[in-house]
């Protein structure tokens, strides 16, 4: 997905799996639910969303891909009488994706079925372009020394908080740059590892896309301001352990859900839809340079305690 296209991804054309997932009571016992997280986790090349939605047709999948991606990159073809699976489509309503059980032609690429066998370190780039996303939504990114035991919180800006934001105008191919008061501000533990930093920003930035503190506009993100305690940081840790499993990285967040989840008892009415629209967000910032947004502001303001 591209940046353009995350604006309006919190639009209601797929609340209807939110509902779908209701009504069937799917995901709503806690190896089940974690068992959907990383099944997500492990498919990488697919969005979180999407991942979603082939679970629910076959959890069994292994590595799927379009018949053109099958064809043109990996040498190889779709199988007479396989079953595609339907995943949405940028721009459009829906495509077809294929699992590797239901191709045909050349070996696999070493790697590919398990692309993280490699763990535990991050990528300093994406740190950065996640930091450098922070201004399109008014969040500014503070790390302090705290105590051993804390990581982060998330919250309202602080008077003073600033941030540099690009103007719509370009002058000379270039663009310019202005300061304006931020909106939220995001507090980690600069004490911690780079890896532990990265966790714990995404875990804040997972109570913004959630809707824990409010929006500023209901097609970006979701006004989820009703949400108890239980459910906040069952999500936020949710978007977590999926945003770092996807892209290779052991995380306590893994540990929670574990222990949380082991007794298989229900888990709290969470939004599973808020959770994976809100990890591809974020797994984003990381990934590219995002526009500005597209749309006005409705001044939803964010709640007034913090987030941890």
């Amino acid at each position: 997905m591209k940046a353009s296209e995350q604006d309006g991804l919190f639009g209601d054309d797929t609340s209807i799996i939110e509902q779908l997932l209701l009504d069937t009571q799917r995901y709503r016992r806690g190896k089940e639910y974690l068992d959907l997280l990383n099944f997500v986790g492990r498919l990488p090349n697919i969005a979180p969303f999407n991942g979603l939605l082939i679970h629910i047709q076959n959890p069994d999948v292994k590595h799927v891909a379009t018949a053109r991606v099958w064809y043109e990159k990996l040498k190889r073809t779709i199988r007479s009488g396989a079953k595609p699976l339907i995943v949405l489509k940028n721009f459009g309503p829906v495509e077809f994706v294929y699992d590797i059980t239901d191709t045909l032609g050349e070996a696999l690429p070493p790697g590919l079925l398990d692309p993280f066998s490699v763990k535990g370190k991050l990528d300093q780039q994406r740190w950065d372009l996640t930091i450098g996303n922070c201004w399109r939504d008014g969040t500014v990114v503070v790390e302090l020394p705290m105590g051993v035991n804390e990581a982060g919180a998330i919250g309202p800006a602080e008077p003073g908080d600033k941030l540099w934001c690009p103007t719509e105008d370009v002058v000379k191919g270039k663009r310019r740059w202005q300061s304006k008061p931020a909106t939220y501000r995001v507090q980690v533990n600069s004490l911690h590892s780079l890896e532990t930093r990265y966790v714990t920003l995404v875990h804040e930035l997972a109570h913004l896309y959630c809707g824990h503190l409010g929006t500023p506009n209901p097609k970006w993100w979701p006004d989820r301001r009703g949400c108890t305690l239980q459910e906040r940081e069952v999500e936020a840790e949710s978007v977590a352990h999926v945003v770092s499993l996807r892209i290779g990285l052991e995380n306590p967040a893994a540990r929670y859900l574990s222990g949380y989840m082991k007794s298989n008892d229900p888990i709290p009415p969470i939004s599973i839809e808020s959770v994976m629209k809100a990890a591809r967000i974020i797994e984003t910032m990381g990934t590219e340079v995002l526009p500005n947004r597209r749309t006005k502001s409705t001044n939803v303001k964010a709640g007034s305690s913090l987030l941890g």
